[in-house]
């Protein structure tokens, strides 16, 4: 299974960001809508980066949420084992990592 495009790319998360944005009348972008969707399944996350810009993006994600329509679009992009493995993403697809 792989994805075409890259994950921020792609429409469910890049419609969520731009619905969010008017919803919440302030710009949300597609990496905040994935780091938004791994809170909301209760993931722990540790976004990676050397910008504080992009820290403070990554930081401002705890006032937007994303609806069920939204959570169930971005959950169908990748099949996933719930509560098993470790959620990945960089510029490749959203994949489950199995390190046993």
């Amino acid at each position: 299974w792989a994805l075409q495009r890259k994950l921020l790319e792609i429409a469910p998360v890049v419609d969520a960001a731009q619905g969010l944005s008017k919803t919440f009348n302030k710009r949300v972008t597609p990496a905040q809508v994935l780091l938004r969707w791994a809170l909301q399944r209760n993931c722990a996350i540790v976004p990676k980066t050397c910008s504080s810009d992009r820290m403070k993006e990554n930081a401002d994600i705890f006032d937007i949420i994303l609806t069920d329509d939204e959570m169930k679009a971005m959950s169908s992009l990748a099949p996933c084992v719930e509560g098993e493995g470790r959620l990945c993403w960089r510029t490749e697809p959203l994949r489950m990592l199995d390190f046993s």
